[in-house]
């Protein structure tokens, strides 16, 4: 049989390993965020490809189509819902552009 102070702290400590659960819970979709503008940022500015003189908006834009259906896909849709977006089918192109014709050239 338990003490009145034992159940007590029992029940304080029950509380405080709640609390720390839905904390992690929201760091850990903090997180996720945090990764998504980051994993965005670096599509938008073209570091996908070395030299970005040949990258064109539609080549970014076609990208991040890209990105965004897979992240829509690993979130089971949960982000084109939060923001109010539909996954594209657009053609691909190609990433990056074609330098083969540039070295037979030079």
């Amino acid at each position: 049989m338990l003490s009145p102070a034992i159940r007590f702290r029992l029940a304080r400590m029950r509380e405080i390993v709640d609390d720390r659960l839905l904390f992690q819970d929201a760091l850990r979709e903090v997180r996720g965020m945090r990764q998504w503008v980051l994993d965005a940022e670096h599509i938008l500015s073209a570091d996908f490809v070395g030299d970005r003189s040949g990258v064109s908006n539609l080549m970014v834009a076609q990208r991040f189509d890209s990105w965004l259906n897979t992240y829509i896909d690993d979130t089971g849709g949960k982000i084109a819902i939060l923001l109010g977006i539909k996954k594209t089918t657009s053609r691909e192109l190609p990433l990056a552009p074609d330098t083969s014709t540039r070295l037979r050239e030079g």
